[in-house]
């Protein structure tokens, strides 16, 4: 339920609650003890209603507040990355420390840190790897000779 409906739903079910709380407000000495006890039970479903409702709003709105958190923090993200072709990786400096990001993770719109060794960097995330350019695997090159 989205947050303007449940607000709305809510205050229709509060405006109900109180017209049942004028109702008996109007009871007089000539009203069964029954009708008292049904009223009573009508505005306390009532309030049970609109205390429902307003806890759906809250989680909604907690949603919301923890998406919009999440949007800030890839928002600031992006801007502090640079992409090293050398690696080809997004990285980021943070005290004093060079971090680097998977590309393949980042396409994904994710901040996956990579493990780094002395050859390579791992995702462990999607298990990706690059090569340092002075341990990239060399391709076999192509011999000129041919066969007649």
């Amino acid at each position: 339920m989205d947050p303007i409906t449940a607000v709305q739903s809510t205050i229709g079910v509060i405006k109900g609650a109180l017209d049942i709380t004028k109702g008996i407000s109007d009871i007089g000495d000539a009203i069964k003890q029954a009708d008292l006890k049904l009223q009573l039970a009508k505005l306390t479903e009532s309030l049970a209603d609109a205390t429902i409702n307003l806890s759906q709003v809250k989680v909604a709105i907690n949603d919301k507040d923890e998406e919009i958190k999440e949007l800030k923090t890839a928002l600031e993200m992006k801007e502090k990355l640079k992409f090293n072709e050398n690696y080809g990786l997004y990285e980021v400096e943070e005290s004093g420390r060079t971090i680097r990001y998977c590309l393949k993770c980042h396409t994904e719109g994710k901040f996956v840190p990579v493990q780094e060794t002395k050859r390579h960097f791992e995702c462990k995330r999607c298990d990706q790897v690059y090569y340092r350019p002075e341990y990239r695997p060399q391709r076999p090159k192509k011999s000129n000779r041919g066969y007649y």
